[in-house]
């Protein structure tokens, strides 16, 4: 028998050497205490048995050194959900630059004579996803951009329009939807997708009256913005009171027809969620006109999205976008999807002249491989993740965190990522790693879609020291809570490293 135990406990040595040799990088000789709290962390994090069927990946980097702190899988291609959002804003902060703005222009083709325009009015979509935002502080309403755009219609002098309001949408192509989104997003707001007009965040509000009885049907009582030629199936019934959102919007992209399933709570008057606007040119250009009329303008001929190029003789109002940098603020503090997609568009216009999803997507992949980012691994299909085909590595992510904290943008970069333990910040992150020494310490970037749970993002050491990590759950079962304080526990120990 003694041959046997020999042979097991040399299996055993060389086995735990490969696993510490696995995680820790040998750039750095750690105290033995940190060393040993870290790799103790990370074993009980494999070994969880909330990931026994399931696959974690982890990477953590210091921003100084050469070699990894730590890696497990680090190399195994994982679903990242919205940390996908990290590859394509830091895309747009480089090649855009941190001040660029989008544009939307007015203008009219014809002359006016007697306050009668001979020609068309012409409002030009150059892919801003802020107009008419809700999700972005300090930028003007749906309803005051309308009004900002009638006011200049009427400070043109014009009186009447003999021609017709067109909506020029050709900057990007018409399809908003990727390949490989589900269909219980796209008709859901975060399955908004991207148009050269984008309006009101391409979202509405739809409103429920619940029953007064738990199963009850739960009654359409309208939206807001009105969406015309919207048609609602309505299967919605009312759930208990308190059991929140559980309703879902289904409906193609394009159409105009929704089918309503699931639960609204009961015990209130009205409840609400969200849903992803069919045609927002269409929407915006048919508001446009309920303002231009209230203004005491006529106008004659009938509304009009043009996919091919539209020019005007004469531009009478100019609005832009707040700049690049505030616009990706908010894409990763509030995981914005749309957001993502429409720079993910833009980038395909800016490299290749053709705004949709494959030249974003090769324009994305080129701003990698410059980064010196391997691409083995990977496997994109859209900008902001919503997608369960994507897959990165956590060794690909950490390399962009590391490249961005070491570039021109990265004030500006660190500042979107939400603060972990913060009950002021935009991000929401208020119950993450709380009253811990990474409390308002880790700045992370957090994603999930269904049985996957990620985090990205920056830690300092109590001794000083930057560190980027990226962590991935995959195919786990359970609330994404579990996971949630899994990844606590190690960032707690990084950032009570010394």
């Amino acid at each position: 028998m003694r041959p046997t135990f020999l042979f097991f406990s040399l299996l055993v040595t060389v086995n735990l050497i490969f696993t510490a040799g696995e995680c820790f990088g040998q750039s750095e000789k750690l105290p033995q205490t940190i060393h040993s709290r870290i790799e103790k962390t990370a074993r009980e994090i494999r070994t969880d048995p909330l990931l026994q069927h399931g696959q974690w990946s982890c990477t953590v980097l210091d921003i100084a050194a050469e070699k990894p702190l730590l890696k497990i899988n680090s190399e195994k291609s994982m679903a990242p959900a919205s940390n996908l959002k990290l590859f394509t804003s830091a895309a747009a902060l480089t090649y855009f630059g941190k001040d660029y703005r989008f544009s939307t222009r007015v203008g009219y083709s014809g002359e006016i004579s007697n306050g009668v325009l001979s020609g068309n009015l012409v409002i030009v979509g150059g892919g801003d996803p802020t107009l008419g935002s809700v999700m972005v502080k300090k930028v003007a309403g749906y309803q005051q951009i309308l009004q900002k755009f009638a006011g200049a219609v009427r400070q043109a002098g014009i009186r009447k329009i003999n021609g017709k309001i067109i909506v020029g949408v050709s900057f990007f192509d018409p399809f908003a939807i990727p390949d490989g989104w589900l269909w219980v997003d796209i008709g859901n707001y975060y399955g908004a997708g991207p148009s050269a007009f984008c309006f009101h965040d391409n979202l509405y509000y739809l409103y429920f009256k619940p029953a007064k009885f738990v199963s009850g049907p739960a009654a359409v009582v309208g939206t807001e913005p009105k969406i015309p030629g919207l048609v609602f199936r309505n299967f919605m019934k009312t759930g208990p009171v308190g059991s929140g959102d559980h309703g879902y919007i289904y409906g193609g992209a394009g159409g105009n027809i929704r089918i309503l399933r699931g639960t609204i709570p009961a015990g209130v008057k009205k409840f609400s969620i969200k849903g992803s606007v069919p045609n927002p040119a269409l929407l915006f250009v048919r508001l446009l006109r309920q303002q231009i009329l209230q203004l005491g303008i006529e106008v004659a001929g009938k509304d009009s999205i043009s996919r091919e190029a539209v020019h005007f003789d004469k531009e009478i109002f100019h609005h832009q976008s707040p700049p690049l940098s505030e616009i990706i603020y908010w894409l990763n503090k509030k995981s914005i999807n749309l957001y993502a997609e429409v720079l993910l568009k833009h980038l395909g216009a800016a490299e290749f002249k053709i705004g949709n999803f494959a030249s974003g997507l090769k324009a994305l992949k080129m701003f990698l491989t410059k980064q010196g980012i391997s691409l083995d691994g990977s496997n994109l299909i859209d900008g902001s993740g919503l997608s369960p085909q994507n897959r990165i590595t956590t060794m690909q992510m950490a390399r962009l965190l590391k490249k961005m904290a070491q570039g021109a943008y990265f004030k500006e970069f660190y500042r979107s990522l939400p603060i972990a333990g913060s009950r002021s910040d935009d991000g929401n992150l208020a119950y993450f790693c709380r009253r811990s020494a990474a409390a308002n310490n880790v700045r992370v970037k957090t994603g999930f879609i269904d049985r996957v749970r990620a985090h990205s993002g920056y830690v300092k050491t109590k001794s000083g020291k930057l560190l980027c990590f990226s962590m991935i759950a995959n195919d786990f079962p359970g609330a994404m809570r579990g996971i949630d304080k899994l990844h606590e526990k190690l960032l707690i120990a990084l950032a009570e490293m010394r």
